[in-house]
């Protein structure tokens, strides 16, 4: 591939968890893409990867009314991803 690449770097806070993954609330909303992209701790050490963005209410992803879980409604907008202690597993 010989497209210019550019580093994507935002902040993140931990949110919630689930037996399978974390979410992370991030400064900037994640673009669509990324799966797979590392997650990085505060030392800059992979501590796991992005496995997807969790669509905001409003938006055109939005799950129906029907699927928006408690935990849907407290994740919306958030980055799921996988720890890597579940990818060491």
């Amino acid at each position: 591939d010989t497209r210019d690449q550019f580093p994507f770097y935002v902040t993140g806070a931990f949110n919630e968890r689930t037996v399978n993954q974390a979410y992370v609330k991030t400064s900037d909303a994640l673009n669509f893409g990324m799966c797979g992209s590392p997650v990085l701790d505060s030392r800059f050490l992979c501590c796991g990867v992005v496995e997807g963005i969790v669509p905001q209410i409003g938006t055109k992803l939005m799950p129906p009314k029907e699927m928006q879980t408690p935990l849907y409604n407290r994740v919306q907008g958030n980055a799921a991803i996988i720890e890597a202690d579940e990818i060491r597993d």
